[in-house]
């Protein structure tokens, strides 16, 4: 099967924030921020509650600022970490996004080709596939993932390759449908 792909920002990104969602040390850093921001808030209401005896507002202000980093924190870390990972994608990839890019797959290899030159992938290195709604990433044992956007292939002829490629060499295959950014 052979088609061209045309990578845009958009593509790149969900690439990196579907890699960062899976990343065991990405999840941990995002919770300890998480539980930091909001134990620090009510460590200070606490704080605040016992040096002023006969003060409470100060106390209240930290618990209200607690309940409100405890609902609303993730979004807010949701939106900077898409905001953070948007502006390495524009500027590490700043230079794939124009390029035309021919992918055939085959039972064995992987051929990509572009005008910055032509590279094979034997279906050894695959170590695993995963399909999203828009997508199919397919990891690489030198950590890299290759995008195959769903919208440049014929979704059934594609899957059958995949499904083709997982079988015959035993690679582990992830569908996430409702995968998205959280």
């Amino acid at each position: 099967m052979k088609t061209a792909i045309d990578y845009t920002v958009d593509d790149l990104l969900d690439c990196q924030l579907f890699i960062a969602s899976k990343s065991k040390r990405v999840k941990r850093n995002r919770l300890k921020s998480y539980l930091t921001v909001t134990l620090l808030s009510f460590f200070c209401a606490i704080m605040c509650f016992f040096i002023n005896d006969g003060d409470r507002f100060v106390s209240y202000c930290f618990v209200i600022a607690g309940v409100f980093f405890l609902v609303f924190y993730p979004l807010y870390q949701r939106y900077v970490y898409k905001r953070q990972y948007r502006k390495f994608v524009e500027d590490k990839f700043k230079n794939l996004t124009d390029l035309n890019y021919q992918i055939e797959l085959t039972p064995d290899v992987i051929h990509t080709t572009s005008k910055l030159g032509d590279m094979t992938l034997n279906v050894a290195q695959v170590e695993e596939i995963a399909e999203v709604e828009k997508y199919f990433f397919v990891k690489l044992s030198t950590g890299d993932t290759l995008t195959l956007p769903k919208r440049s292939f014929n979704h059934s002829d594609l899957s059958a390759q995949l499904t083709q490629m997982v079988s015959v060499k035993n690679i582990p295959f992830t569908k996430e449908l409702n995968w998205n950014w959280r």
